[in-house]
């Protein structure tokens, strides 16, 4: 029995599902949208539009035959696509003469299409007329999201015969997300297309307003609004509320009011024949880019006004501002009234030209309007900062500086949602990465070189942040068709640097129908030069023809960059550094330079593909490549070494010595001059008086020995980053310690570990701490007769790295090494040292670039024991062979201190100075140790 009532249930339930699905595949497919035809002389379904919307349901089509409709329209239901047959130029809707229905068409609804048709009226209506309302309120809000009203022509009453007022608009949209778009908007007395508050979102695009009143578009604390590509002319005045609203005083092209419109895009709109371009008025960002404006008073206006006392992260670029024939009007006004012009406001790349003033500011505050053309490469004229320019007048108060050279041809506004940007004849594109939706940057091309001073003919382009936001990295490609033209060139405002990180693509690729040879691709982010952080104002060149009398270090070598494989090799960057230090700073060496220039890429493309011709190239470039290095880091560091070995030589016993030092200075010399390691301070274990130098002494059989070092450094790594001064390393509180064992009385051992308790940098303001490059340092000193005579010694030593890169103190891996020290005892009191040295650390790069492998290492002293006392004096010049930001030669610093020996300890003081600029020499330093006999 209950088997079968579970039966029974079974199949009621299967019947009652069948016939509830049965019954939706029933409604869903036998239900169709449905077309429903008006014709105002009858032979359609209806002859009132209106009548046509009452009877329809979402999702209906109203086609609307050609002619003249007298009624006006409430359109209240989803979802409808309202389409004129005729088009705009056969389909009038008029508006019946009553003061009961203050619009023509009105929206209360959502996502309905209203198509093709011309809208008028014409009779004096003294308060607020619309002819399209999107969004209304009878009683209660009627939404009115997600309209299309396209391909209308919308005419109002303005200068009708009898009409003493003009308070109307054309289209107002109450609502968010609608589109109006390809509409005619004219003789309109008051506004011709009005965005109000509680809407955003909505599409203004594609439209021709003229004849207008007061305002051509505007905006009222509406955000995220897209107004583009429209054109706005010929605004008259009007009459509104009694009051005379002169063209001069009031009309505006595009107005956008208060802080709550931030998000709007003004963008790609021709502005002409208006008193008023665009005004932002106390306007929060808001964006103004790529706009083209003729006005007669001012192009651009930010002002504070009703809506808000502050204007502040508005972008304006890009954009076109010029006057009338006559050349009057101002290009840019900055207005602050009773309120503030914020400091974070964007004001560049735009064309400002033909104006009577350029940029006027009326309050007492700096405007920043860096990177604009003003019509003339001299700049804008101001008689007080820049009486020479020949451009427009820029009032004070306006900061200028860094103006164009050239006038910007092409540009577009890049985001997280437009992140790519094509441009085929001059061969650009640009893609951007980003971490989230913020940031902004503009990508301009020029017509011609804008710094001016370019040492080569090429395409030149901009890449601009406007705001970092969640930015992570840029791809530039560069596209050529010259063979030769395969270096990307970047500007730092002072010089033309090679772009760090580019590679070239070879073949055959097109772009925007445009055939080119290949592509230099280059990277830009927060590692490279230029970095994230470089682009204010950047100009970015693939070269031509290059000029290299005036390029500072970074013109191509052809033929020694050809035998040695890349422009960033070592031996390329002393030959490039070289020829810019001494053959471009004369006469015979500058024509030198041309004719070589002139005659060697033709032989480069020989040698680069034989593998032989490189070698053979390399060994001629050998005699030179030494000269230029003596020349570029100075002989100091070879003649120490020379005396060294001389002297080691000498000596029989110290021969084999002598021969390890030389094979290390041998396969130093061709490398030498990189170590990433910046602790030029780097403590000597277990030396009763030094305390950088090591002398040949040691501790004692078996004894134990500790040392505790503290040093304070001021700029410690200042180097020029891409022409750059940048303080890597302001200031650092640094200990060190060292423990050492005596093997033997000629052998000890010892742990050497720095510590930076405190760091500081320029570039960050973070304050940084961590273990240096731990060291392992054995000295065996080699066994004399004569106390009193020369003494030698070595003190191999390895590093262990600790991973703390950001301190400065470590390389990428160990580091092994190796010392040769010599002392003697001039006299009872007076000591002499002096020490060369080698290091190797497994290959690395700092960068994309500088390859990191051979360090040369030197120093000497002088102590001088006080008579009849416990203390001394030592003097000491220490210094490494080095070059890698582009700082002058080797890095030598000398120090003095002052010690006072106990029983069994050593307390020290001293103070020191950089020498020679380098990486790890500071400005100066003072520091302050003990030694203790355990």
């Amino acid at each position: 029995m209950k088997s079968l009532l579970k039966n029974k249930k079974r199949n009621f339930a299967m019947k009652f599902y069948t016939s509830l699905i049965a019954l939706f595949f029933g409604m869903s497919f036998g239900a169709s949208a449905a077309t429903i035809t008006v014709d105002d002389s009858g032979g359609a379904n209806y002859t009132t539009i209106q009548d046509a919307i009452n009877n329809a349901v979402a999702g209906d089509t109203i086609l609307v035959a050609p002619g003249t409709y007298n009624e006006a329209i409430t359109i209240n239901k989803n979802a409808l696509t309202i389409k004129s047959t005729g088009g705009a130029a056969t389909t009038f809707i008029n508006s019946v003469n009553n003061t009961a229905t203050p619009w023509v068409v009105r929206f209360g609804c959502n996502n309905v299409t209203f198509d093709g048709f011309t809208l008028r009226h014409y009779r004096n209506f003294n308060n607020e007329y619309m002819l399209i309302r999107i969004g209304y309120t009878d009683g209660i809000y009627k939404v009115a999201d997600g309209n299309v009203v396209k391909n209308c022509i919308i005419q109002g009453n303005l200068n009708q015969p009898g009409v003493t007022e003009q308070n109307d608009f054309g289209i107002v949209v109450f609502g968010k997300n609608n589109q109006i778009i390809n509409n005619e908007v004219f003789d309109i007395g008051y506004v011709g297309i009005n965005v109000p508050s509680a809407t955003g979102g909505n599409i203004i695009s594609g439209n021709n307003v003229h004849d207008i009143g007061i305002y051509g578009i505007a905006v009222d604390r509406s955000p995220n609004n897209n107004v583009a590509m429209n054109r706005v002319s010929n605004l008259v005045g009007g009459t509104l509320w009694g009051e005379d609203y002169a063209p001069l005083e009031w009309c505006n092209a595009i107005i956008v009011w208060g802080a709550t419109s931030e998000g709007t895009v003004i963008r790609g709109n021709e502005l002409t024949g208006v008193p008023y371009g665009v005004t932002l008025s106390g306007a929060l960002g808001v964006y103004v880019q790529e706009n083209s404006m003729t006005a007669t008073v001012v192009g651009v206006r930010i002002s504070t006004g009703w809506a808000g006392n502050l204007s502040d992260n508005n972008v304006i670029i890009g954009n076109t501002i010029t006057g009338t024939a006559t050349g009057s009007g101002i290009g840019l006004l900055v207005n602050p009234g009773s309120g503030t012009i914020g400091a974070n406001n964007v004001f560049a790349f735009n064309n400002i030209y033909g104006n009577t003033v350029g940029a006027e500011n009326r309050g007492t505050v700096a405007f920043d309007a860096k990177n604009n053309w003003w019509g003339d490469a001299s700049g804008p004229f101001n008689g007080t900062t820049n009486p020479g320019g020949l451009g427009n007048e820029v009032s004070d108060y306006i900061d200028f500086t860094s103006w164009l050279g050239s006038e910007i041809a092409d540009g577009k506004l890049l985001n997280s949602e437009n992140s790519s940007y094509e441009n085929g004849e001059p061969g650009l594109q640009v893609d951007v990465s980003f971490g989230g939706e913020q940031g902004t940057l503009f990508v301009s091309v020029y017509e011609d070189d804008p710094v001016g001073n370019a040492p080569f003919e090429g395409s030149f382009f901009d890449v601009f942040i406007a705001q970092m936001g969640d930015i992570e990295e840029i791809k530039v490609r560069l596209y050529y068709n010259e063979p030769s033209a395969k270096v990307a060139y970047w500007h730092n405002g002072a010089k033309w640097l090679v772009c760090s990180a580019q590679e070239v693509i070879a073949g055959a690729v097109m772009l925007e129908n445009v055939m080119y040879d290949g592509y230099v691709e280059v990277t830009i982010n927060d590692g490279t030069f230029p970095s994230l952080a470089d682009l204010t104002g950047t100009v970015i060149a693939l070269r031509d023809t290059p000029l290299y009398d005036s390029v500072s270090g970074q013109s191509t070598c052809f033929i020694a960059t050809a035998a040695f494989g890349s422009p960033f090799e070592r031996h390329v960057q002393i030959l490039r550094e070289f020829r810019d230090r001494y053959l471009l700073t004369n006469t015979a060496g500058r024509a030198f330079v041309r004719w070589y220039y002139r005659h060697s890429p033709r032989y480069a493309a020989v040698i680069a593909g034989n593998t032989m011709l490189k070698a053979a190239v390399r060994i001629a470039l050998m005699p030179a490549y030494a000269v230029a290095l003596i020349a570029v880091k100075g002989a100091v560091p070879y003649l120490l070494l020379g005396l060294g070995l001389l002297l080691l030589a000498l000596r029989k016993k110290t021969a084999k010595s002598a021969a390890i030092l030389a094979v290390a200075v041998i396969l130093g010399f061709p490398a030498v001059s990189y170590a990433v390691d910046g602790n030029h301070f780097d403590i000597t274990p277990g030396d009763k008086y030094t305390a950088t130098v090591p002398t040949t002494s040691t501790i004692g059989d078996s004894k134990w020995a500790f040392d505790v070092f503290y040093s304070y450094t001021n700029k410690m790594l200042e180097a020029d980053l891409a022409g750059t001064e940048m303080d890597l390393v302001k200031e650092q509180h640094l200990l060190q310690a060292a423990l050492t064992f005596g093997i033997s009385d000629l052998q000890q051992m010892s742990l050497v570990v720095p510590y930076v308790a405190q760091q500081r940098s320029e570039i960050d303001g973070t304050g940084r701490s961590g273990f240096g490059n731990l060291s392992l340092v054995y000295k065996f000193r080699f066994p004399t007769e004569n106390e009193n005579g020369l003494k030698a010694a070595v003190a191999p030593f390895l590093q262990l790295d600790t991973k703390k890169n950001d301190i400065y103190l470590n390389s990428d891996d160990y580091v092994l090494g190796i010392r040769g020290i010599v002392d003697k005892q001039i006299n009872e009191n007076l000591l002499w040292t002096g020490n060369i040295g080698y290091a190797y650390q497994p290959e690395e790069k700092l960068g994309d670039n500088v390859k990191i492998e051979h360090t040369l290492l030197f120093g000497t002293g002088l102590v001088f024991k006080i008579p009849e006392t416990r203390s001394y004096v030592s003097a000491e010049l220490f210094g490494r062979s080095e070059d890698m930001f582009d700082t002058e030669n080797t890095p030598v610093e000398g120090i003095l201190s002052y010690g006072l020996v106990g029983e069994n300890a050593t307390f020290t003081i001293g103070a020191g100075i950089g020498l020679v600029d380098g990486y790890g020499a500071p400005d100066w330093r003072v520091f302050t140790g003990l030694r203790f006999g355990i």
